[in-house]
Order: C-alpha cells, then sequence, then structure tokens
C-alpha cells in the first residue's frame, strides 16, 4: 500500500476531465472457439473440409515444427512460436518434422482488424507473461465454471502482448522457402497468369513439365489436399477478394474470376461458403458500415470538449 501511495501522490492534474488515455477502443474478441490437432493428417484434412474462412485463428504450435502457407506465402512455425492468421487468408500446412503433432487453434470473430495489422505477417515467440495468459486461458475454457467475458479478456490480453512483439520487432516476419513452399508458389502463379480462363490441372501439369497424374499425386501428398479442389478454391478466394474491395458486378467479378458465368460462380460459391454471392457482399457492406458508425460515434464522443470542470 506504500507504494501505491507514493505512486498516486505523484499524479499531475488533468488539463482536460473529458480527454483521457485509450480514445480507440482495443479489440475484444467474439465467439470463441479452441482446439488441437493431434496428428498432421487430422490437421491437413480438417483445414482442407472447412468451408469459407471467416475467422481469425491464432495458431500456437506446441509440439512438432511444420510450415503455414497463407495466399502462398509459407512461414515455418516452431514449437513455441504462434501466428495469427487472418479472415479469407487462404491456408495450408505442409513439411511437418512428424506424424505427431500438438498444434492449439484458438479461433474468433472481430469486427474491426486495425488493432491486430501488426500480426498479419508475423510469426511471434510467446514471452513468459503470455504464455502463462495461454495456460489460463487453455484452462478457463475446459472449465465449465468459466463465464464467457473471462475469457475473452484472456485473450484479449494475449492478442495485446502479441501486438507489441510484433511492434517491437521481436517477431519473424521473413518468410521461409523451401521445395514444397516454391512448388505452391508455381502453382499460384501460373492460376494468375491464367486468370481470367480457369486454370486445369492439366494445363498446369504441362506447364510445369509433368505428367498430370504425377502433379496430382504429389500435391496430395505435400498437403493432404486434391489439386483441382485447391485450384476451384483459389478461383473463389479470388472472388472474395474483388467483392470486398471492388464495385464491379458479380457477373464481371465471375468471368474474372475464371467461371463461364454468373449463375455457375453462384452455384460454385454457396456451395463452398453456404450462402449466396450477393448475401455475403451485402454482409461486407453492412459490416463496414456498422464500423465506420462506430468509428464516427467515438471521434464525436472524443471531440466533445468543454472547460476544465472543478468536479473530480
Amino acid at each position: 500500500m506504500n507504494s501505491l501511495r507514493k505512486l498516486a501522490a505523484g499524479l499531475r492534474e488533468p488539463t482536460d476531465y473529458f480527454a483521457g488515455t485509450g480514445g480507440d477502443p482495443w479489440c475484444w474478441p467474439l465467439n470463441l472457439l479452441a482446439f488441437v490437432r493431434r496428428t498432421r493428417r487430422d490437421l491437413q484434412r480438417r483445414t482442407f473440409e472447412s468451408r469459407l474462412h471467416t475467422r481469425y485463428v491464432l495458431v500456437v504450435n506446441l509440439h512438432t515444427a511444420g510450415t503455414l502457407n497463407l495466399d502462398s506465402t509459407a512461414y515455418r512455425l516452431m514449437p513455441g512460436q504462434a501466428h495469427l492468421i487472418f479472415p479469407h487468408q487462404l491456408h495450408t500446412y505442409h513439411d511437418l518434422d512428424r506424424d505427431d503433432i500438438l498444434w492449439l487453434f484458438i479461433t474468433f470473430e472481430l469486427p474491426d482488424a486495425t488493432p491486430l495489422r501488426s500480426l498479419r505477417h508475423a510469426t511471434v515467440t510467446p514471452d513468459v507473461e503470455t504464455r502463462k495468459l495461454l495456460e489460463d486461458f487453455t484452462a478457463a475454457y475446459r472449465s465449465r465454471k468459466t463465464m464467457p467475458h473471462q475469457l475473452q479478456i484472456i485473450l484479449s490480453g494475449i492478442l495485446l502482448r502479441l501486438v507489441r512483439s510484433a511492434d517491437r520487432g521481436s517477431s519473424h516476419k521473413s518468410p521461409r522457402t523451401s521445395a514444397n513452399g516454391k512448388f505452391l508458389e508455381a502453382v499460384h502463379s501460373h492460376h494468375a497468369n491464367c486468370l481470367p480462363a480457369a486454370l486445369s490441372v492439366g494445363q498446369l501439369a504441362s506447364a510445369m513439365k509433368t505428367s498430370e497424374s504425377r502433379l496430382r499425386t504429389r500435391f496430395r501428398e505435400t498437403y493432404g489436399l486434391s489439386l483441382g479442389q485447391y485450384l476451384r478454391n483459389l478461383r473463389l478466394q479470388d472472388a472474395v477478394a474483388m467483392m470486398r474491395h471492388s464495385q464491379e458486378s458479380l457477373t464481371d467479378i465471375a468471368i474474372s474470376c475464371g467461371f463461364s458465368s454468373s449463375a455457375a460462380f453462384s452455384r460454385a460459391f454457396k456451395h463452398w461458403s453456404g450462402t449466396t454471392p450477393r448475401e455475403f457482399r451485402h454482409g461486407v457492406a453492412a459490416s463496414a458500415h456498422e464500423n465506420a458508425g462506430g468509428n464516427k460515434h467515438q471521434r464525436t464522443r472524443s471531440s466533445q470538449r468543454s472547460a476544465p470542470s472543478s468536479c473530480a
């Protein structure tokens, strides 16, 4: 208590009783889920089976090094390291050192990505305090007595410490390259060069000077995925990016991303995402409007200043 008295006695009188710190809201994660992957096969298969990726995924490697690919960029994830996957990032895993793994996944939703922008391309090694928070979160998540807001508070603290580590430069932002990583980069490059036409497995095999059967086999053995489905997912990912960041019509987007018609695009997108392209775009627009309204409200409140009051 003596220490607190000394610290409190040194506080300065505010010059404006309405202008404090913390004007920008920090992230408040919603709809939290936690689980682990224990085998290479389960990690790759479950990733491939997931549909449109709309959540944040915090990956924490607890055992067995492996490579995380985000939109064809490879990051080597060592035991003790963590990486945050953002919504709509196409991700796969390969080059795992062993078949038995233990990777922790914490997924959540977040209305605004701004507070976490430092983590978009950063592999972070959690410090002692962050590891303790991860232990607290996992224990609390396993307990049926934990209130949801307790989990949100702990995860918010974890994310804050990871952002600070990234901002201090104590993260590994340089992607790691390997033969398998370059293989995936080549697939993405040929796909991009082929647009607006759809790249077939046969065309890709010809461009990479190998047989179609050998290419399919290598891709499945490396990534645990079907190459044909992966190429379709690439086109759908391109469409998602265009729907989020451009005002082009859905028909133009469909043609630009290699679909024969808007109807074919709508069928493929609904099968993949569970929603139609029109519904998805409407949801993106509504979310952007809501965030803009919240930020405007925040700015309005912080600009409403008055003369210093005599009341504490």
